[in-house]
């Protein structure tokens, strides 16, 4: 009877290893197809219109796509104080407007000139929102990181990678970043083209539009930090930003850049506002500020990074 029982250990013990086996094996699989996947999203797909080159290589490789996991910081309650600082926020929202567009005419190169850490070697910028390229070539001029920009409109998005191909540190992807994957048409007009304008006679085109948190997972985000996240994308940068408080990635952003876009405080000014203001608070859990035009240009800086 010991010995059969002994016999029943041992066959228990070899199916546990077995299943642990097979199950390892599956998430390896996926892992792989996960990254397969990626690599056909860049390249495939003429109503993606994305880009994939060599470079990519950089943000893909060792960096498989992580399960990001733990309770959705942005689903967390806000205490009485919090509250409170989201109604003054409201209530002054047009003073701190004017004023914050007064200050940053002064300081306008700040958001460049505020990020001395991404001299250090094989930091990592994403810039969201490339258009012609001022930002980024100042970027690369002043500290040339692992650059990658991504960039929905299709003729800027070849005068980047044209600007850049001499560049091997530069990556450029043609598609925006918002809360869902989807085509959507905006006016080109320019600089400054946007999902809010609605003026007659401006040419419409169609631009994909990834669903960030999912392309963040693909690039292995979670897996290492990004140095700098920064966004001038005429009206995403709110959808981003919630995306990553909703899913706990936003601790994995050092810094957090954005420009905030007037054009949605006068198209809806009681939705911007009630998103602004409330994303001011959640953002104050995982980071803190370190500078603030308030309604045009912030940073904030994760609270254990000086």
């Amino acid at each position: 009877m010991k010995t059969l029982n002994v016999a029943r250990i041992l066959t228990a013990c070899v199916i546990v290893v077995l299943i642990i086996y097979l199950f390892n094996s599956t998430q390896n699989h996926n892992l792989k197809e996960n990254r397969s996947d990626i690599r056909q999203f860049f390249t495939d797909g003429e109503q993606k219109k994305v880009v994939y080159n060599k470079h990519l290589q950089l943000f893909l490789d060792g960096h498989p796509s992580p399960a990001v996991g733990g309770k959705a910081l942005f689903n967390h309650s806000l205490s009485y104080d919090q509250i409170n600082r989201i109604s003054h926020c409201r209530q002054y929202a047009d003073v701190d407007w004017l004023k914050g567009a007064e200050n940053f005419v002064k300081d306008k190169y700040v958001c460049i000139n505020h990020h001395d850490y991404l001299k250090e070697n094989n930091t990592i910028l994403i810039e969201v929102g490339g258009n012609f390229g001022a930002d980024a070539s100042l970027f690369t001029a002043v500290y040339n990181p692992r650059h990658l920009i991504v960039e929905p409109i299709p003729y800027y998005a070849t005068l980047l990678q044209e600007k850049f191909k001499d560049n091997p540190r530069v990556t450029v992807l043609n598609f925006g970043l918002g809360q869902k994957t989807e085509t959507i048409a905006i006016e080109f007009k320019g600089e400054g083209s946007n999902i809010y304008s609605n003026d007659f006679g401006q040419k419409k085109i169609n631009v994909s539009v990834i669903n960030s948190t999912e392309f963040f997972q693909n690039l292995g985000v979670g897996i290492y930090s990004v140095d700098l996240l920064s966004m001038d994308c005429e009206g995403c940068e709110l959808d981003v930003l919630e995306n990553l408080l909703e899913t706990g990635m936003v601790k994995y952003f050092k810094n957090i850049q954005l420009e905030i876009h007037s054009m949605a405080y006068f198209i809806d000014k009681e939705n911007y506002l009630t998103r602004y203001c409330t994303l001011q608070e959640h953002m104050r859990r995982t980071h803190r500020l370190t500078y603030q035009y308030k309604h045009m240009w912030e940073n904030w800086r994760l609270l254990d990074l000086k």
